[in-house]
């Protein structure tokens, strides 16, 4: 395996007899948690290698079985092509096509263009000889051959926040929450060890307590947010910022940037 243009500090791994375990690219694990999960890739639980925060892919490796899985939101893709020798993959479909100039797919790369989506037409990639690993699915490769596997679930089970509500205070944190309360109902709030609260996608406030800490930190959320004049989630670049030691659990934060300015000349 080779990367092109990755720094050092993006570029991971562990290892241990037959099982090893690769990362590449903004993985909230630390060399620790790597080490540890050498144990999951030795038990092929490929779905809890990608519940660290963070873009990243990741490449893990069982005896005879590799695995490589990509990030759900598409920015680490992953292609695959199968030859008598072998299996390649990359994160570039080019790169495969490249092996022996496979053609472009016309069908492919005129819903590509027009709809502008990677993933129209399930397995096909921009290239007849080079198949895409859909979203949700990994690259499992053994000695009978390769094929996609799905890791992450169709469907979640729906949970209400009685519920939901002991999980969410076993793992919260003070941070954003996002909940769960229905397939089609999400709701961001605040959380910590003891308390939590959300608000609603139809404006309803839930929360454990009417008294809870937590819902007096929403509060003073949503009164800023009035008092900002209610700006829209777009006006906000969002960026992905590592958290530091001593600023709260290790991982990641979403930030939102302040709407820029405009001015208007004479």
């Amino acid at each position: 395996m080779w990367t092109v243009g990755w720094p050092t500090g993006h570029v991971r791994s562990a290892g241990s007899g037959p099982l090893a375990l690769a990362v590449i690219g903004d993985c909230g694990a630390d060399d620790q948690q790597l080490r540890q999960a050498l144990t999951t890739v030795r038990a092929s639980d490929w779905n809890a290698l990608t519940c660290w925060p963070g873009s990243y892919l990741t490449i893990a490796r069982s005896g005879e079985s590799l695995a490589v899985i990509g990030d759900l939101a598409g920015q680490h893709p992953v292609y695959w092509r199968a030859e008598a020798t072998g299996t390649w993959w990359s994160t570039s479909a080019a790169a495969l096509a490249a092996l022996d100039g496979a053609p472009f797919d016309p069908a492919v790369l005129a819903a590509h263009l027009a709809l502008a989506q990677p993933d129209v037409l399930g397995q096909r990639s921009l290239f007849r000889a080079v198949s895409r690993v859909p979203t949700g699915h990994l690259l499992l490769v053994t000695p009978d051959g390769a094929n996609t596997v799905r890791y992450e679930p169709v469907n979640y089970q729906p949970l209400n926040l009685p519920d939901a509500a002991p999980r969410v205070r076993a793992e919260g944190n003070p941070y954003l929450t996002m909940a769960g309360l229905r397939p089609d109902l999400w709701a961001p709030g605040h959380s910590t060890p003891a308390t939590a609260a959300v608000i609603q996608q139809d404006g309803v406030i839930v929360a454990d307590h009417r008294d809870s800490p937590s819902l007096t930190v929403l509060r003073a959320w949503l009164a800023e947010w009035e008092s900002a004049g209610r700006p829209a989630p777009e006006v906000h670049p969002p960026l992905l910022a590592r958290r530091e030691d001593g600023q709260g659990p290790v991982g990641w934060d979403l930030r939102l940037a302040g709407a820029p300015e405009t001015c208007a000349g004479p």
